[in-house]
Formats: C-alpha cells, sequence, structure tokens
C-alpha cells in the first residue's frame, strides 16, 4: 500500500538480541508508542544475522532522515526499515500482476 506519510505501517528496526529491551525502552522515549519484539510461534524471530526485529509503531514520521540517524546512535540498533537515501525509485507490485514505478 502507498502512503503519503510514514508511520502509516510500523517501522520494523534491526537490534542486537542481547540487549533488544534497552534499546526497546530508548526507542520509547523517541515517542514510539510501542516498540513490540516481532514473534513467529510465540518465540523472537531472528535475522540471517542473529539479530531480533522491533517493530516500533509511530504515529507519524515527519522527518524520516533525522528519524534514522536518532534511531542509528542507540548502541545495539544494526539497521532501521528507513532506507535513507538508498534508492531512486520505488517498484509497487500489485494483487493484480499490474506493477508501478515511482
Amino acid at each position: 500500500m502507498w502512503v503519503k506519510q510514514l508511520g502509516h505501517f510500523p517501522l520494523p528496526v534491526e537490534v542486537i538480541a542481547g540487549g533488544w529491551k534497552q534499546v526497546q525502552k530508548k526507542i520509547i522515549a523517541f515517542g514510539c508508542s510501542k516498540a513490540e519484539l516481532r514473534k513467529v510461534n510465540d518465540r523472537a524471530f531472528v535475522t540471517d544475522n542473529s539479530h531480533y526485529i522491533l517493530d516500533c509503531y509511530f504515529e507519524k514520521i515527519e522527518d524520516g532522515a533525522a528519524l534514522n540517524i536518532s534511531l542509528h546512535l542507540i548502541p545495539g540498533v544494526v539497521e532501521t526499515g528507513l532506507f535513507i537515501n538508498m534508492a531512486h525509485s520505488v517498484i509497487i507490485g500489485r494483487a493484480d500482476g499490474t506493477i508501478e514505478v515511482k
């Protein structure tokens, strides 16, 4: 789904497994209403690099670049789902098979 305002969906933040609770507290202090540990079958989801994912609920993300920097400055944050300045276009695949490039 294409949205005009960031924050419509939870922002995934990859964090080291050993310190996820401390990172969670710091992310909530940034105005995140909830930062949930992603789970599969009632167990923490583990990435290919043995990290965890926190799904972070922000009502609105006004300045994605600033939030991305702030999150990366938290010890224990590996990566965010913001991908600032990493792409120049977006390819959207729809259920009916159509593709849109923006």
